[in-house]
């Protein structure tokens, strides 16, 4: 089963948060990866990696955002401002990883 962009939230700091797969696993999240640099020609950033959590940045459309995997949760995608572009684009990369990442 993977989750739709319709699951979504905000961050602490108030940035859109949307969940793309109900899965923590990190094959899944590498395919996650993948998809956003193939489909939207996204630059990774920095990454951090934690024994329960990974944040992955990246940059598309001169666009901030992060995929993050988050250990019982699922993985999800963070706008990296609070602008309405940069909350179209990851409702785009939300709805395409979504949609094409294995279940």
């Amino acid at each position: 089963m993977t989750m739709t962009a319709e699951h979504s939230e905000r961050a602490a700091n108030g940035a859109l948060k949307l969940w793309v797969h109900h899965e923590s696993s990190r094959v899944i999240f590498r395919q996650c990866a993948d998809i956003i640099v193939e489909q939207f020609g996204a630059e990774g950033r920095d990454r951090l990696d934690g024994g329960d959590q990974l944040f992955w940045d990246y940059m598309a459309s001169e666009l901030p955002f992060t995929l993050h995997l988050e250990r019982g949760v699922g993985i999800s995608v963070i706008a990296g401002e609070l602008t309405p572009a940069c909350e179209t684009l990851v409702r785009r990369i939300a709805e395409v990883v979504a949609s094409r990442v294995a279940t």
